[in-house]
């Protein structure tokens, strides 16, 4: 994400609201006759150089969206889920790894530190600051989202951003998520990030407990992690890229 993240959510029946209703009643039909356009246009007006649109695959649930010309497929996203089978133990040997319960607001050094660098989708490397990327995901998250402190022999060295199963709208939900899972330049390659996320999901994740994450299949370091610890796909979708 290039920066300071915009939404806009379209809600319905819009088709009773459009000067032209159809009368079907269809919760997906825009309020407008061209959306695309309109809503392009309006991004245009507001300066902003980029616009990205993740699209899921194959959900039976909602209808095929068909993207304008200009839109290029740029990365695919892989969504993953793990879920613990057994008790967290009593005591887990850290060795030379630990962790700090932190706040979203409070780790931004070392997460932009995380950041540099980074594998994903390299194509909108020219748009992004790393800085702006993390101040986006705290404007998605909220400044006060839990946030986890990595250290190397009592040394910052990445950061984890998510939240644990049961600490979100309902605290019955098994399933919690990782939103941003990074380490600095001059530990990576060194397999910490496998230890550091075992040792996270062992401790933190209660029996049963689920997590789920997104990740750039491109990113093959990121990837190869969660899949090491036993992170399973469970669904794809495709980000395209547009330059108003």
């Amino acid at each position: 994400m290039p920066g300071p993240v915009g939404w806009v959510c379209l809600m319905g029946p819009t088709n009773l609201l459009s000067p032209n209703p159809k009368g079907k009643g269809s919760f997906f039909e825009p309020i407008c006759s061209d959306i695309w356009s309109e809503g392009l246009d309006w991004i245009r007006q507001q300066n902003c150089p980029v616009v990205q649109f993740l699209k899921a695959d194959n959900l039976s649930h909602c209808p095929s969206i068909s993207l304008p010309d200009g839109f290029a497929p740029i990365a695919e996203f892989w969504d993953l889920r793990w879920q613990n089978q057994t008790s967290p133990p009593d005591a887990i040997p850290q060795g030379m790894r630990s962790w700090t319960r932190s706040e979203a607001s409070d780790c931004c050094d070392i997460a932009v530190q995380s950041m540099a660098g980074s594998l994903d989708c390299p194509a909108l490397a020219h748009f992004r600051s790393d800085a702006m990327a993390w101040e986006s995901l705290i404007q998605i998250h909220g400044e006060k989202s839990p946030c986890w402190i990595l250290e190397w022999e009592k040394s910052p060295v990445g950061v984890l951003l998510g939240h644990l199963p049961g600490s979100g709208i309902s605290d019955f939900s098994p399933q919690g998520s990782i939103s941003y899972f990074g380490l600095i330049p001059a530990v990576r390659g060194q397999k910490m990030g496998c230890g550091f996320l075992s040792d996270f999901l062992a401790r933190e994740v209660p029996k049963m407990g689920v997590m789920t994450t997104m990740v750039d299949a491109g990113n093959h370091p990121a990837l190869g992690a969660y899949q090491k610890t036993g992170f399973e796909k469970i669904a794809t979708s495709q980000l395209f890229f547009f330059t108003p």
